[in-house]
């Protein structure tokens, strides 16, 4: 049986003139839109109740919400945005031009940045202009650049075979004009035409159509931040809603596939409950473990649901699948070594090295180390690059202190992990600079007025008295004693000198007495007398 919502306004007749019926006014939803998923569309009144009656002259909240296919979160909403229940502006929703008005959407955020992107869109102030029962939509992405979607659906009123016990009865249309129509009250059939035309020529009633097939969806999980550590357990909350309005689910099977990086800490990875009604959620905690290695990663968990609904007396069983991701992330383990610092003198070139070893498993990003203070740095800002797992070695921060007295400065090193977040280490000092002492400078170019230099003057000639003895002390004491080692070896010398003339002169004599008997002639014989005799022995 078609609803009585849609016929009323295919009539032309205002929705006021409805008798209160059992199930809320919502949409029928279509299995996609574009690139996200309707998965609710219903009317609130101004105390957020479902309405079960439109009146064309009260304003309601048309609220509806969407999931997308592929995309996640952080992939259409800008980064200071994403936070669960926050509402959005890099998505925008408006209502077009169709058979109801509303001011412009507000977009609520239901998901984390890195699960698949969930919104809440509220039209408020909706008013139905007629004559169909369209609700047209417009939904944009202009943070993100990415394509928009439009959709169009009917707002209608559900299965009107069942009033509400205490339903009053409708009023009878005039019967002048034949310009209304009116609907009876008993079984609730809907006729047209002339009023005085027989009921009973009316054309028989349609079969009731089968309710749509109630769903179970994952509505929201959480698991105690942006991301889980790899190696620590962590409760992981999923709550899952029946969309159904009139239909319950009952022996309901949820289990767990979880991929490499996640495991079931202490427990099965199924769960069973009896039942959940209409519109209602229920909540699961499970306590997992991250075991991701190397960097960082999102394992996904495959959540999957069997369950039953009866409907027209038959029993049904529904599978679903759904898919969410825990983003893993490596611990930090980064060690910096603070050096000691040295003596420092104004004027005077100091180079402070940071040893450094990177032992986690991930990647540090854009490492830079600055420099800032009361210093002169070689290099104010040095870019390093990235630091691999495993890398080791010294950051070198180079500068002179240019005054005197306490300097501080401080030595700061930047980095980003895998998630491009950006940390910071400082390194803060205060050290006491000593003044550079001043060169001593030549007797000539010291002033001669100066008390000091005049004080330090005197001593100098002092010193330079003594040290003029002691050199001539020790000179003439060397000169005295080699001067009579001299005299000694000269007495020797001419001693022997004496004794070498002494021995020439008798030789000299010897060989001048030789020289002169051989110039002479020899002598004649003379007759041997005792006169020759005589003087031979003389001669001899």
């Amino acid at each position: 049986m078609t609803s009585l919502l849609s016929v009323s306004l295919a009539l032309g007749l205002t929705p006021i003139l409805q008798p209160t019926i059992n199930t809320p006014i919502h949409a029928k939803l279509a299995p996609t839109t574009g690139s996200l998923n309707l998965l609710v569309c219903d009317v609130l009144d101004s105390q957020n109740n479902p309405v079960y009656q439109w009146d064309p002259a009260s304003p309601y909240t048309i609220r509806m919400v969407f999931k997308s296919t592929g995309w996640l979160t952080h992939e259409a909403v800008q980064k200071d945005e994403l936070k669960v229940g926050q509402v959005i502006k890099s998505v925008q929703a408006d209502l077009l031009k169709s058979d109801f008005c509303a001011d412009a959407g507000t977009v609520k955020l239901l998901s984390n940045a890195n699960d698949p992107f969930q919104i809440e869109v509220l039209f408020k102030n909706a008013k139905w202009l007629g004559p169909g029962n369209n609700v047209s939509w417009a939904i944009t992405y202009p943070a993100a650049q990415k394509p928009g979607i439009n959709g169009s659906i009917p707002i209608v009123a559900t299965d009107n075979s069942n009033p509400t016990p205490d339903a009053p009865p409708m009023p009878e249309a005039p019967q002048e004009g034949g310009d209304q129509q009116s609907d009876s009250v008993e079984g609730w059939n809907e006729f047209s035409g002339d009023p005085n035309e027989d009921p009973g020529d009316t054309a028989p009633e349609a079969p009731k159509p089968a309710a749509a097939a109630p769903n179970l969806i994952i509505d929201n999980y959480s698991y105690g931040g942006t991301s889980v550590q790899a190696g620590k357990t962590f409760d992981l909350s999923i709550n899952f809603m029946n969309t159904s309005r009139a239909l319950a689910v009952e022996n309901i099977v949820m289990s767990l596939e979880t991929a490499e990086g996640i495991s079931i800490a202490n427990s099965s990875n199924t769960f069973y409950f009896e039942t959940l009604k209409p519109r209602h959620n229920i909540t699961q905690n499970i306590t997992l473990r991250a075991t991701g290695k190397g960097e960082n990663s999102s394992p996904t968990i495959g959540v999957n649901f069997r369950y039953e609904y009866i409907d027209q007396n038959q029993r049904m069983e529904i599978t679903r699948s759904e898919t969410i991701a825990i983003p893993v992330t490596q611990p930090e383990r980064f060690e910096i070594t603070e050096p000691t610092l040295p003596e420092m003198q104004v004027g005077m070139e100091n180079v402070l090295s940071f040893p450094y070893v990177n032992k986690g498993k991930g990647t540090l990003y854009n490492v830079a180390v600055k420099i800032e203070g009361d210093v002169d740095a070689l290099q104010p800002v040095q870019n390093l690059g990235n630091f691999e797992s495993g890398r080791s070695g010294t950051i070198d921060a180079i500068f002179t202190t240019t005054q005197e007295g306490p300097t501080p400065f401080k030595i700061i090193v930047t980095y980003e992990d895998a998630d491009g977040n950006e940390k910071k280490r400082e390194f803060k000092y205060e050290p006491t600079v000593m003044a550079m002492p001043e060169p001593e400078l030549p007797p000539e170019m010291m002033d001669p007025m100066d008390p000091q230099l005049e004080e330090q003057s005197s001593h100098n000639w002092v010193w330079i008295v003594g040290v003029i003895l002691i050199v001539a002390l020790g000179g003439g004491f060397w000169w005295f004693k080699k001067r009579k080692k001299k005299t000694n070896k000269v007495s020797e010398a001419e001693k022997e000198n004496e004794e070498i003339d002494w021995f020439k002169k008798e030789d000299l004599e010897i060989e001048q007495q030789e020289t002169k008997q051989e110039a002479q002639p020899a002598p004649t014989p003379k007759q041997e007398t005792p006169t020759s005799s005589h003087d031979e022995n003389v001669e001899e």
